[in-house]
């Protein structure tokens, strides 16, 4: 009897062992918007993609903001991973705009950090090429082409992004947590917690 409850165990174990083994692992992915070009992110995530995991967490910190082509890119990567049953999550350490908003709120579950952090949406109109007045007239028609593929992928982001939040009521704004939660982009309880967290001193 001894003997059966032990190979018994034994089995199980086995068994347990080669399931996790065979199982994809749950990876993590940081993104630092300060240094990371887009390429490199578009890489880590398709290279994580690759291994068909069925949950994955990104994380997105430092200031600044991917190429809204490389954003795209990786936001179409993310969708289709999710229509084949990808559970995403994505948390922001830092403030966040345009693109990098858009990654964050693809996320089944999404996460803030509450000390400061705020996310915000430029309009069309801000988005304009500072150099326009002083291109030659050899660059005019190379330089258009790049400002029309620009305005295009903007477009897009901010089309992207309407489908969350109501664009034209906060171009230019900032969010801040319990808007998010009024815009049911963070779960109520979540966001009460986090604010218990940040006021006892922990976040």
């Amino acid at each position: 009897m001894i003997l059966s409850v032990s190979s018994g165990l034994i089995v199980g174990v086995l068994i347990h062992a080669i399931i996790q083994k065979i199982q994809p692992a749950s990876p993590e992915i940081l993104l630092n918007l300060h240094s990371d070009s887009g390429c490199e992110m578009f890489q880590k995530v398709r290279h994580a993609l690759r291994k068909k995991p069925r949950t994955l967490k990104l994380e997105l910190v430092g200031a600044g903001e991917f190429s809204q082509d490389m954003v795209l890119a990786t936001h179409s990567l993310l969708i289709e991973a999710k229509r084949g049953g990808l559970k995403l999550t994505t948390q922001a350490h830092s403030s966040l705009c345009n693109g990098s908003l858009l990654l964050w709120l693809i996320g089944d579950k999404r996460i803030i950090r509450s000390n400061t952090a705020f996310f915000e949406v430029d309009g069309i109109d801000e988005q304009s090429d500072d150099d326009s007045d002083c291109m030659s007239e050899e660059d005019t028609p190379f330089l258009n082409r790049q400002e029309r593929v620009y305005q295009s992928n903007f477009r897009e982001i901010i089309r992207l992004i309407n489908e969350y939040l109501p664009v034209k009521e906060l171009a230019g704004r900032r969010l801040e947590m319990r808007e998010l939660t009024d815009y049911g982009l963070l779960d109520s309880e979540a966001g009460d917690l986090q604010l218990l967290a940040l006021m006892n001193g922990k976040a």
